[in-house]
């Protein structure tokens, strides 16, 4: 199948996506350090039954990267997704999110819950419950303290050194080992990550939503300690994850009353590219039941 290439014009970005098939639509969105490409093989699959699409996040490879860093806050990222599927004439959608594409899948259907009839994440917990998990669960802080260093200001010159090598070499090498990515890959991500600003992009996702773990306080959660996410949910957890810990899973059920969680085996954080064909058969039984 052939996968096309857009542009929408949004009100404070233009936002690139690729897109194939026809039918009922499913919006992919990708974490990081992944863009559009992570989900070729998630395109190629569902494109075969419905329209696909899976946009660069704002600051991300080809699409529009503001200079801010508070243009980066997660309201102002769900906006664009809705605006996208305004764009696209999308009245109601799937929204399928993986890492922080899967928190920004959750705060998409959290303030739009009209636009969204079913919500796939795939390792990631909702931006509210993960910052409850900050506050009270030592074991959280310690995994997550990778993201103190993303927020670092060297960040970049240390990602960006060497054509991405060390990049790559964390995100995908026990990847390619296994023979899930190939390294031909590489080339890909690469173009990506050595887009001028996108680097600074992807990791102003980090800096503009990611508080010092000891200063969480009530005006962190968005909008409020209390918001509930009423939408059909279906969690995919790789039993292997490390970047979120298990006891996570006990609170997100709190924010999510209408959730369903199915534990993959053989699977870690990249759940989609490890396992597709199982998370494709738990997708397309829970959207067509």
């Amino acid at each position: 199948m052939k996968i096309q290439h857009g542009v929408a014009n949004l009100s404070e970005i233009s936002m690139h996506y690729a897109y194939a098939g026809e039918g009922s639509p499913i919006l992919f969105l990708h974490g990081f350090p992944a863009f559009w490409f992570v989900w070729e093989q998630q395109l190629q699959q569902f494109g075969e039954t419905n329209l696909v699409i899976a946009p660069d996040g704002r600051g991300v490879n080809l699409t529009s990267k503001p200079s801010e860093v508070s243009s980066y806050q997660i309201e102002y990222l769900a906006k664009d997704v809705i605006e996208l599927a305004d764009h696209l004439n999308l009245d109601s959608f799937v929204v399928i999110g993986h890492d922080w594409g899967g928190a920004l899948a959750w705060e998409v259907a959290k303030r739009y819950p009209e636009r969204v009839s079913h919500l796939i994440v795939a390792n990631s917990p909702p931006y509210d419950a993960l910052m409850v998990a900050f506050a009270t669960i030592e074991e959280q802080r310690a995994a997550s303290e990778y993201m103190t260093r993303l927020k670092a200001p060297t960040a970049e010159s240390r990602f960006l050194d060497n054509h991405c090598e060390v990049l790559w070499q964390v995100a995908f090498g026990p990847l390619v080992a296994k023979g899930i990515v190939h390294e031909d890959a590489r080339a890909m991500y690469q173009a990506c990550w050595e887009q001028p600003g996108s680097m600074t992009g992807f990791l102003n996702w980090y800096r503009a939503n990611m508080p010092e773990f000891d200063e969480i306080q009530a005006d962190h959660f968005k909008p409020s300690e209390a918001t509930q996410i009423t939408t059909p949910t279906l969690l995919l957890w790789g039993e292997h994850e490390r970047a979120f810990t298990r006891p996570l899973l006990n609170i997100i059920p709190e924010y999510a009353p209408n959730m369903q969680l199915e534990m993959i085996s053989d699977a870690n954080h990249w759940l989609f590219l490890e396992q597709p064909e199982i998370a494709y058969q738990h997708i397309m039984k829970f959207i067509n039941p």
